[in-house]
């Protein structure tokens, strides 16, 4: 029997174009295994998913050339290879074209350190 959680990201998937479906599950697994036990919200108004710890801290959503992670507080996060693109002054976006995008370790290492900020808001990171 599959979870709400399962089913509402399914409904979520099914939704995207066919081409996109394989790489966002592909980039939702990532997420997942680089932030175990965050909550996943489906929020159908913006077509995404959220992930949360004590707060948001990313988002899945399609975009036009592919699938994408918006980090929160992005602008917080450590980047020394430079994959982050500037959404706005706090946000920052992640973008994924292909299956090679995730093949970098800095892409995990970017989501974990998301969740750890949103997992302890208070606690000190270099960038």
């Amino acid at each position: 029997m599959a979870t709400e959680r399962e089913s509402g990201a399914t409904e979520w998937l099914s939704r995207l174009r066919p081409d996109l479906q394989p790489l966002a599950r592909q980039v939702r697994a990532l997420i997942r295994r680089s932030a175990p036990g965050a909550a996943e919200a489906i929020d159908r108004a913006t077509a995404s998913i959220s992930y949360v710890y004590e707060t948001r801290f990313c988002t899945l959503q399609a975009a036009d050339a592919g699938i994408e992670i918006v980090f929160d507080a992005g602008a917080l996060l450590p980047d020394p290879e430079g994959l982050l693109i500037r959404s706005d002054e706090r946000s920052r976006v992640l973008e994924f074209r292909s299956e090679a995008d995730l093949a970098t370790p800095a892409v995990s290492a970017l989501v974990e350190a998301a969740a750890l900020r949103a997992r302890d808001p208070g606690a000190s990171y270099s960038r």
